[in-house]
């Protein structure tokens, strides 16, 4: 019997094929989502003082990073051949909750990279810096698990606020794989600068879905009806 239209077949290169297509399709509309803050990036002269620039030109990554994460709850429970048709619903149904979140946290990420930037050029002390720096992870944590929550569920935003910092001592096996992430994200942008986040945009989304499981799961026990 073959499969209807959108199915996809039992067979295991059929579902290895499906792997690949959804890997490229959510990869490939993230990214789209997230242009505009790479063309930002892109124009800014690689200097210190534009370092809080840079931050708030990731604005667009909370939609896109939402919209990659519904995408691949779908994946789990109903994969189709239609990923895009998923990565829109996601985007129309989390970006202006993901906004809601992302706004404030970039504006905190910015403050940081400010100060980072004033101890090169004003040699402030080197504790201050550290702060700064663990203040960021933190920030950075709790905002992937709020995008996590937002891809996922519909409540209000200052409890999405309130359960994502829960869940990162209620987690710390999630903050640990997220903490991960960062630290490879932040490499390749050291390293190889924005343009390297591309191929791996649906990678991290990926990643991040598979490593908050039993976040989501807790959740949905605790919280919901």
């Amino acid at each position: 019997m073959t499969a209807q239209v959108g199915e996809i077949g039992a067979g295991p290169l059929a579902r290895a094929a499906s792997v690949v297509h959804w890997y490229l399709v959510v990869d490939v509309l993230m990214v789209l989502v997230a242009a505009p803050g790479l063309v930002v990036t892109a124009l800014l002269a690689p200097a210190a003082s534009n370092a809080p620039l840079v931050v708030l030109a990731a604005l667009p990554v909370g939609p896109a990073l939402a919209a990659g994460l519904y995408a691949w709850q779908v994946a789990d429970t109903d994969r189709d051949l239609s990923p895009a048709r998923h990565v829109a619903r996601g985007l129309r149904r989390n970006t202006v909750d993901a906004l809601r979140l992302w706004v404030p946290a970039l504006a905190v990420l910015a403050v940081v990279a400010a100060n980072v930037a004033l101890n090169r050029s004003a040699g402030l002390p080197r504790a201050l810096v550290g702060v700064s720096l663990l203040l960021a992870l933190v920030v950075g944590l709790w905002l992937a698990n709020a995008t996590v929550i937002v891809a996922r569920f519909s409540f209000r935003t200052r409890d999405t606020a309130r359960l994502a910092a829960y869940s990162l001592f209620r987690h710390p096996g999630t903050a640990l794989a997220t903490a991960s992430l960062l630290v490879v994200a932040t490499g390749l942008l050291v390293l190889l600068g924005e343009w390297a986040l591309l191929p791996t945009a649906g990678a991290f989304a990926w990643w991040l879905h598979r490593h908050s499981r039993a976040l989501r799961a807790d959740i949905e026990e605790r919280f919901t009806a």
